[in-house]
């Protein structure tokens, strides 16, 4: 009976630690997909950005202004504005993936932890002082 409580105890701590490194898998996962949802982002908008581009450009040459001065200054913005509005989505997408790399260290420590803490606990249960 002496050995049902750190049996019990142990089970406990290896339920905890499976389940951290199942969340820490699962947050490392969703990270990644952060990366690749950014990525697939950041390509979408830069083909939108080229055909705004290639209209405005087309649209200025068909009224027969030439791109000299201010028609390239405004061109020369749009390309600029959609080349921000790319990299603000590649930073959006690595920030979220950070942030989920972080939880999932923080999982895995927390797991190791408990792990630790438990087995000192179930030995000290076994092992540790008796009354007398």
């Amino acid at each position: 009976m002496s050995w049902a409580l750190p049996v019990a105890a142990a089970i406990s701590a290896v339920g905890s630690f499976t389940q951290s490194m199942s969340q820490a898998s699962a947050a490392s996962a969703a990270a990644r997909q952060a990366r690749q949802d950014a990525a697939l982002a950041e390509a979408a908008q830069r083909r939108k950005s080229a055909k705004l581009l290639g209209t405005a450009r087309t649209r200025f040459l068909a009224s027969g202004v030439t791109l000299d001065g201010s028609p390239q200054d405004a061109l020369d913005d749009i390309a600029q504005d959609a080349e921000l509005d790319a990299l603000t989505l590649r930073y959006r997408g690595e920030v979220q993936a950070e942030r989920l790399e972080a939880e999932a260290r923080m999982r895995r420590f927390g797991g190791g932890t408990a792990l630790a803490a438990d087995t000192l606990r179930v030995g000290h249960s076994l092992w540790g002082p008796r009354p007398r």
